[in-house]
């Protein structure tokens, strides 16, 4: 993990080329405010995904864990400890979905749900890169912030969740050895976070259509998991706060995430 106190000027209005031939998946338009009539749709996708994302990682604990009982007197070290590796990376799965299913729900709670606090986010995003530095394999971090960066007052639970589903975003949508650039400078009466990756990218008409709930681009030939919640999360986490998330991204290679903070306390209730 690298880290300076350079400007942002440069990468928050970065552009790259974007993410071509992909696969989308989820509902269509206007999935967060589904219409009447639409009620049962909306949960039979709901239980449809979740079904999808519970079935893999079960499938491999259960397999995994079959193995050691009929046969681990006679596997050899190497083999048991992959096999015990699979089954702890797929429990953190199952544990970031269902940590992200209770997000949704509070985030659905409204403002009420925020404890917010002068939050030091130059300290709280370094304290995510770190937490996250063992899940992103060779991937290397590039962590840039502002000298002499004032604090915000945001709810600092829900603000490093949100620069935890970008973080863990571009890991699974970055190339194996590539570089995640992660970012945070004032700008005005506003702090901005920006989480840059040198994965394939989102075409422009999906630039919004990603922030709905269950809603996914794949890129052509790439398998990700994720049940399509994360950037929802964020995007109701940042609306609570009065801010603004917004991905930069053109055609054939890398997205930008940008988070916009105001740095005082809301008037508006």
């Amino acid at each position: 993990m690298d880290s300076n106190d350079d400007s942002l000027a440069g990468s928050v209005g970065r552009r790259g080329p974007g993410r071509g031939g992909t696969e989308t998946i989820g509902p269509g338009p206007d999935r967060d405010a589904p219409k009447t009539g639409s009620v049962a749709a909306t949960l039979d996708e709901l239980l449809s995904t979740l079904s999808h994302e519970l079935r893999g990682p079960l499938t491999t604990i259960k397999g995994s864990s079959r193995t050691l009982i009929r046969h681990g007197a006679r596997l050899d070290p190497e083999t048991t400890r992959q096999l015990l590796l699979d089954i702890d990376g797929e429990a953190d799965r199952l544990s970031r979905l269902v940590d992200n299913l209770l997000d949704l729900s509070r985030a659905s709670a409204g403002r009420d749900v925020l404890q917010t606090e002068p939050t030091a986010l130059d300290v709280l995003i370094r304290r995510v890169v770190a937490d996250a530095t063992p899940r992103a394999g060779e991937r290397r971090f590039r962590v840039r912030a502002a000298a002499h960066l004032p604090t915000a007052t945001v709810d600092p639970v829900r603000i490093e969740q949100v620069v935890r589903n970008l973080i863990d975003n571009a890991i699974k949508f970055s190339p194996p050895t590539s570089t995640i650039d992660v970012g945070v400078a004032r700008q005005d009466d506003t702090v901005v976070i920006v989480v840059t990756d040198e994965g394939p990218g989102i075409a422009a008409e999906y630039h919004e259509r990603i922030f709905e709930r269950f809603f996914r681009v794949l890129p052509e030939g790439m398998s990700v998991s994720g049940a399509g919640l994360g950037l929802a999360i964020c995007r109701r986490f940042i609306d609570l706060h009065g801010g603004q998330i917004e991905v930069v991204s053109g055609s054939g290679h890398g997205a930008t995430f940008r988070v916009t903070l105001p740095l005082g306390e809301r008037d508006d209730p």
